[in-house]
Parts: C-alpha cells; structure tokens; sequence
C-alpha cells in the first residue's frame, strides 16, 4: 500500500491517535498537512515525519474553535496541490453531568472541538475532496452510543460526529467522495490528561478499562492509524457512511452484569 502522491490532512496531529495517523501515513510516503494547537508537539511530529516521508510536511498551528485560525488554515489548504484524505482526529474529552453548575461552558467547550471543528474542516476540504473523489475519515467514540455517568457532554459531541459522518456520506457519495467514522473503544492516549485528570486518576481509570473489557487490554494507537489508511485506501473504495468500532469488545461487555467501566473519574473544582 503506498499513498505516493497523495495529499493527506490531519487534524489533531500533535499527540496520541492523530500523531500516530501521521507517522503512519508518511511511512507510506504521504504528502502532509498536520494541524494542531500545540506547537511544540507538532513541530517534533513534522520532523518525525519528514524522515520517513518522500512527500512533504507541511504544520498549521491553529486553534479550530477560532475564526482566525480557521482563515489561516484555509489559506494554507489552498497552497496545497490537491487533498485526497481529511482525517478529522482533533478532539477533547472532560467529565461533566448536567447537574455542574459549569455544564454549559464545558459543553459548548468540547462540542466546539469534537463536533462543530470536524463539520468546518470538512467544509474547507470539500471542494478538493470532490475534485480528487477523496475520502473523509472521522474519529468518533463508542461514547457515543454506550451511556457513562459524568460524560454527557463529550458523548453527545461524538454521537454527533457520528451522524454527521452518515449524513456527510449519504450526500456526497454522488460526488465521489466516501466518509467514515472510526469509533475507538479505550485507547491509551493523553486524553484524559488534557482534561485535567492526575496521573493516579488516570492510571486508574486505565487499569480498570484493561481489567474489565472481554480482551483484557486497551487498543493500541498504531491499531486506529492503520484502520484509518485502510479506510482511506484505495482497498476501501465500496465503503462509506460505515462506523467502524474498534474496543477490544467493550461493547460487547455492556451486555454483561458488571463488565465494563461506566463511569469516568469527577473533577472536583
């Protein structure tokens, strides 16, 4: 598989799954436009990068929740010769219930990443996309059909993600151009670090997802990235509008009494 001459762009690329999604795709000699707001942690993945690529790398430090930002972006993707495959990886979780006194600002907080990011960042796309018949991949979450307490906000926000993948699929597949959404179960990333958990509420929640799912371990991030590449693959070309669950059968054991973790660690303020 090689995507030589391929133009592919991913957002939230600085750390964890879309990171990875990056490194993958320069392996297989990939052009690159990575996005992100932490410019310390993009800058060392373009470098990563460039020494596996023969393509190029090009960096957006950008904020998606901000207009401005949002220009620089589109200014950037127009210097591009064409787009092939967006990968919409950004995204944030934060614990929250409906009863903080705070659920509004975290809610239009995480839903502003998770969800209202990935629809301007396929708009911007779009018009490439159509004109290579490219591919959108959108990393959602099982959250976003199996209920935890105390995660309302992020839940909602893939849930959304993963109907407007659908939605997104169903209206450009006359276009040419498919879209997926992949649906991570527990995957072992920083996530929860960046939502303000410590390192002991971490560790534990993670040892308790690793105990408590049917295969008894987290999903590798290597294993999301080479699910993305085979979606955006020309080994895929008769699949769009799927969600493409990847949980190491946390969903299967939510059918079980007592198996599964079903509730994320509360900060208290």
């Amino acid at each position: 598989m090689s995507f030589t001459n391929k133009v592919v762009v991913i957002t939230g690329a600085a750390t964890g799954m879309g990171a990875k999604t990056a490194l993958t795709f320069a392996k297989l000699n990939a052009t690159l436009c990575i996005i992100d707001i932490n410019e310390k942690d993009l800058l060392k993945i373009k470098k990563e990068c460039e020494e596996l690529t023969t393509g190029q790398v090009f960096e957006v430090i950008a904020d998606l929740t901000k207009e401005g930002d949002v220009k620089k972006i589109g200014k950037a993707l127009k210097q591009l010769e064409k787009i092939n495959v967006l990968v919409n990886s950004a995204g944030v979780a934060g614990p929250g219930s409906l009863q903080d006194a705070d659920i509004i600002e975290k809610f239009d907080k995480i839903v502003s990443i998770n969800l209202r990011a990935t629809v301007v960042m396929t708009k911007q796309v779009l018009p490439a996309l159509i004109e290579s018949k490219g591919c959108i991949i959108n990393i959602s979450s099982i959250a976003s059909t199996l209920m935890m307490r105390n995660l309302i906000a992020y839940s909602t926000s893939k849930a959304g993600v993963t109907t407007f993948t659908k939605c997104a699929a169903f209206e450009l597949a006359s276009r040419g151009v498919r879209v997926n959404c992949i649906s991570p179960g527990p995957v072992r990333t920083n996530i929860w670090k960046h939502a303000g958990l410590t390192e002991d509420e971490q560790l534990v929640f993670w040892d308790q997802v690793a105990e408590t799912v049917p295969l008894k371990k987290c999903v590798k991030v290597d294993e999301i990235a080479d699910l993305v590449v085979y979606l955006a693959s020309d080994k895929a070309t008769s699949i769009t509008g799927a969600d493409f669950v990847i949980d190491s059968g946390m969903m299967l054991g939510t059918a079980e009494a007592g198996c599964g973790v079903r509730s994320v660690p509360k900060i208290v303020d």
